[in-house]
């Protein structure tokens, strides 16, 4: 019996999983007094800790491990292992992912000699463990296995290890997730047989991963989460549904909007509702807000109005003019609700993940609306729009940066020109310090690593102030270290 399994039975209790001190080292055993399960656990633990801290003396000898299955996926080479070991020790985080994912792209497996830095990285760090995964390989689930901190990075969690039964929130997370791009009939067994147990937190972060693969046979599973104590669950089930055109929330949610939003020859015609009743609002409304409240500083029918447009099905409104998302954004609308309608839309197009929606309503949302909406949309054509409107000129320089930080890296070459241009072109006085800073590391971490000349150019412009030259600088170093790694990883690939 290992630590771990003495922890695991201590927190479920001795009724639930009992005691076995056959699993104990044989040394041991016989050092477990008789009596009842909770004490003589305690015992155990007592033991079991004093021979951890001295290495396990009394113990049962341990067998080497099985050596790692060989890798046949080609190792990071001198130069890449040399950027890898830099980027670990400074943890620098946003390089260090796109170094990780480069490498997975290559085809690559991290080099021996770089797994232990690695793997302490990871053991702290979600976003680069999740990175790391690709780039292990055997060699390095195989060491990763081998200490306690670094266990999670060996590999998924299984069903069949007791994974969903006695595994951590974030354990059954991976599981879930896993199974719902391999299996989702396994997935949505798992849920259905213990849903009530869950946590608030569990039940909201599962709904979430129900977007993959998401179908006709999740309607059960969410439906009931409109119900739940938790907010955040109940919004997250609800955008689910609107995902499901024959589901019954979907239903209920364009009979609403037909009742508010009429289309006809001369465009839409909007009649606020007066009211909502219990059904709607367990549908539809934000949380805690009451009749007579004018939220976010609308009058409550507006509030309404919206609340019900929003939780809509963004394919009623395309079917009801027979168009696309841009044909709906072009039909008048009556009474001066057009730009309650456009807000709706937009939080509906974020809800549902509709890339088209989204598409449509970027050029002229708003710019905090803006941010939401690209994130819909895939790299590629978040990085074509973006471009789009740099291109023709945003005012404010605060909102150009706003924009390209939502665009992930690399940047496209097209993105990266448009970024470029739109830096050179303004005046970055001493008092823009902040916004100057902010915009050159987005630079430098992002542009495409052939762009390098054009950035040195901008850091040799005269009229720079020191310290919008002294960001160049460190910006183009930046991007230097990303130049070096992408070419060390399109290099021919050696042998392991």
């Amino acid at each position: 019996m290992s630590w771990d399994d003495l922890v695991t039975t201590a927190l479920l209790g001795t009724a639930r999983r009992p005691f076995d001190d056959t699993l104990l080292p044989g040394s041991l055993r016989p050092l477990v007094p008789a009596g009842q399960d909770p004490a003589r656990l305690l015992d155990a633990a007592a033991l079991l800790a004093v021979a951890r801290r001295v290495r396990d003396p009394l113990g049962d000898p341990v067998a080497a491990p099985e050596p790692a299955a060989p890798d046949r996926a080609p190792v990071t080479g001198p130069v890449a292992t040399a950027v890898l070991a830099d980027l670990l020790r400074t943890k620098d985080s946003p390089l260090l992912l796109e170094f990780l994912d480069v490498a997975a792209r290559a085809g690559r497996v991290v080099a021996p000699e770089a797994l232990p830095a690695l793997l302490d990285v990871g053991a702290t760090n979600r976003a680069v463990a999740d990175a790391a995964a690709g780039v292990l390989g055997n060699r390095g689930r195989w060491l990763a296995a081998q200490r306690e901190d670094w266990r999670p990075q060996a590999a998924r969690v299984a069903t069949g290890d007791g994974g969903w039964e006695f595994g951590s929130t974030r354990d059954r997370v991976d599981l879930l997730r896993a199974l719902r791009r391999e299996d989702p009939a396994a997935s949505r067994d798992l849920l259905r047989g213990s849903w009530s147990g869950f946590t608030g937190e569990e039940r909201e972060q599962f709904v979430a991963e129900l977007a993959v693969g998401l179908g006709p046979e999740d309607e059960d599973l969410l439906e009931p989460a409109l119900a739940d104590r938790r907010r955040a669950t109940r919004d997250r089930a609800a955008a689910l549904l609107a995902r499901l055109p024959a589901s019954a929330f979907a239903h209920r949610t364009a009979q609403r909007a037909q009742a508010c939003v009429q289309h006809g020859p001369a465009g839409f015609h909007v009649e606020p509702p007066a009211g909502l009743d219990e059904a709607a609002r367990r549908d539809v409304v934000e949380a805690g807000v009451a009749p007579g409240v004018e939220p976010r500083s609308e009058g409550v029918r507006a509030h309404w109005l919206r609340q019900v447009v929003a939780a809509t099905p963004l394919g009623h409104w395309t079917a009801l003019v027979a168009g696309s998302a841009a044909d709906v954004l072009a039909v008048p609308v009556d009474g001066g609700w057009a730009p309650v309608l456009r807000e709706a839309w937009a939080e509906a197009a974020v809800r549902q993940a509709d890339p088209a929606w989204a598409r449509a309503l970027v050029p002229t949302a708003s710019e905090h609306v803006r941010a939401e909406l690209l994130a819909v949309l895939d790299p590629a054509t978040r990085a074509r729009l973006v471009a789009d409107l740099l291109v023709r000129g945003t005012p404010d320089a605060a909102a150009a940066t706003a924009l390209l930080r939502d665009c992930p890296a690399p940047w496209t070459p097209e993105l990266g020109t448009a970024a470029l241009a739109d830096t050179v072109r303004r005046s970055w006085p001493a008092s823009a310090g902040v916004r100057v800073r902010e915009r050159l590391d987005l630079l430098g971490h992002r542009l495409p690593p052939a762009q390098s000349a054009a950035l040195e150019a901008f850091a040799l412009q005269p009229a720079l102030t020191d310290a919008a030259r002294a960001f160049a600088v460190r910006a183009l170093e930046v991007l230097t270290v990303r130049r070096e790694f992408h070419h060390a990883l399109s290099l021919p690939l050696e042998a392991p």
